[in-house]
């Protein structure tokens, strides 16, 4: 049997840390993501995320992505994704949302998008994206097989 999450698109091969304005009375931290009380956001290798997404129904019938993963806004995304994760969880006030996006834009903008976009995907995540940080928008974990195969791991000499 294994358990897995669905929705994800890339991971990350190093661990990296950011400077937020974010500031806490204590650190907070989970098997992938630690954010000290003076606002370093630590994500380690491993960790994984979606990417910029955004798609809009053209016609209301045609879903098309407005958003691409690319060196503009891939660092930036990882933040915001992680941020909100700590958001969906309950480890991070829901009053910090404003702070991953503007965030999400200095990120985008620092690695050469322009400001124009990231200022126009600022307005989108402030806009719309409050679900993406509610506890069920978080990836569930899905069981599948059976335990037939499997063959405990403390059982083998690895």
């Amino acid at each position: 049997m294994i358990t897995y999450k669905s929705g994800y698109k890339h991971q990350l091969s190093r661990d990296v840390c950011f400077q937020t304005d974010i500031r806490l009375l204590y650190p907070i931290s989970t098997e992938w993501l630690t954010l000290t009380a003076n606002g370093l956001l630590y994500i380690k290798r491993g960790y994984a995320w979606d990417g910029p997404s955004g798609e809009i129904k053209l016609l209301g019938i045609i879903n098309i992505d407005v958003t691409k993963d690319d060196e503009t806004s891939m660092q930036g995304s990882l933040v915001h994704d992680a941020l909100y994760q700590l958001i969906r969880l309950g480890l991070l006030s829901i009053n910090y949302r404003k702070d991953a996006d503007k965030l999400l834009r200095d990120i985008c903008i620092s690695d050469g998008m322009y400001e124009l976009k990231a200022n126009a995907w600022y307005k989108v995540v402030r806009k719309v994206a409050t679900f993406a940080a509610e506890f069920e928008s978080e990836p569930k974990e899905i069981i599948c097989g059976n335990d037939y195969f499997c063959i405990k791991l403390e059982q083998t000499s690895l």
